[in-house]
């Protein structure tokens, strides 16, 4: 094939390192195809986004800036516009635009379709859907899921949209792993955003039924943002059950503070009630650290290769798995540890996902043959 100058416009609705797994996303994807593609991203201002590779060009838009730009969506026409995530006024606009200037788009839900998702402020969501949302939808050349259950929940709503499934990747030569034991209390690390959806409630009352003795030599760290009323709220919990000494909640963290949190952590928990992917999942794996996740999530993989637990989205599933992992002794953590490790390099390295996200805009403009990702 011959070599075509291809521009990808990525319309995202922050970049702000604390809007978690969207934005990593549209990081991994820019930094791996930087000689391939002439990238540019649209996104509402960010005061702290995430660092971008210096050859993508950043826009930072307003709803009226968007509106007011006719007919281009960006500073360059691009070949193709790839729209992350959902609801947001500027995505749909922008998607809308993109229809209207015959400029073909990809759409990336990330989750924002999966089942529980739609349950929170369901109402005002139907309405959306109603007015504008389907439309965008319906239109986008391809839909984007990043694991099979997600596409299965795509065609379950109505979409007969080809789907390309590419699950999210890591630059693992990044992140190296520790496999040492490490001194005095063990930790179990939550890093995710500290929201309802992402199950520490129930991972406290979890912890509140596993035996003193037990727990006396483990620690629970929770890591992320979230709104004050709620972490308020988890921290009464916390108090009201004399559990504040064995569950920390602290502040986000990024860059080389993350880095630590997961080399000085043992264990890995994300109870969450609802994921279409879970990035963090991988994170933690390559860092070489045995997993304890939900069936909220789509990483059933964890027991198939023996690098975890996946498990029901109850208090007594969780309380079984935490146990489970707490008993192990270290040769068995690190060998699900190292297990997981193996996983992500296998599946999950950005190579292999920047390879077919290739395919997918080629595809998607004409120049290749039909991936076999694409359903």
């Amino acid at each position: 094939m011959n070599k075509v100058n291809i521009s990808v416009c990525h319309i995202i609705d922050s970049i702000e390192k604390s809007a978690g797994g969207t934005s990593m996303y549209v990081k991994q994807i820019t930094d791996s195809m930087d000689n391939e593609i002439d990238f540019s991203v649209i996104s509402n201002y960010s005061v702290d986004p995430v660092n971008l590779n210096e050859r993508v060009n950043v826009e930072f838009k307003n709803l009226k800036q968007v509106l007011s730009e006719i007919p281009e969506v960006s500073s360059n026409k691009p070949s193709l516009i790839h729209i992350n995530g959902l609801w947001s006024p500027i995505l749909n606009i922008v998607g809308l635009k993109a229809k209207r200037l015959k400029i073909p788009y990809v759409v990336s839900p990330h989750g924002m379709l999966e089942p529980w998702a739609l349950l929170q402020g369901k109402h005002k969501k139907k309405i959306a859907r109603a007015l504008f949302q389907n439309k965008v939808l319906n239109n986008a050349a391809c839909l984007h899921a990043t694991s099979s259950t997600e596409a299965e929940n795509l065609r379950i709503l109505g979409f007969v949209n080809p789907i390309a499934v590419i699950p999210n990747g890591i630059n693992v030569s990044e992140i190296e792993p520790s496999f040492h034991s490490k001194k005095g209390k063990k930790t179990i690390l939550f890093l995710s955003r500290i929201h309802q959806k992402k199950g520490i409630e129930l991972l406290i009352d979890s912890w509140k039924n596993i035996d003193e003795k037990l727990k006396k030599d483990w620690v629970i760290k929770i890591v992320g943002n979230g709104e004050k009323e709620y972490i308020n709220s988890l921290n009464k919990k916390l108090s009201n059950f004399k559990m504040n000494d064995q569950i920390e909640i602290l502040g986000p963290m990024f860059d080389n503070d993350k880095d630590e949190m997961f080399k000085s952590s043992d264990l890995f928990i994300l109870p969450t009630y609802s994921e279409n992917f879970g990035i963090v999942i991988i994170e933690a794996m390559a860092y070489g650290l045995p997993v304890i996740t939900t069936k909220g999530t789509p990483w059933s993989e964890l027991e198939t290769y023996n690098a975890g637990w996946w498990v029901d989205t109850n208090i007594e599933s969780i309380e079984k798995a935490l146990v489970q992992a707490m008993t192990s002794n270290h040769s068995s953590l690190l060998k699900m540890g190292k297990n997981g490790r193996d996983l992500v390099e296998k599946k999950y390295a950005i190579n292999n996902i920047r390879s077919k996200t290739l395919r997918l805009y080629e595809w998607t403009l004409g120049l290749r043959e039909k991936p076999d990702f694409i359903i």
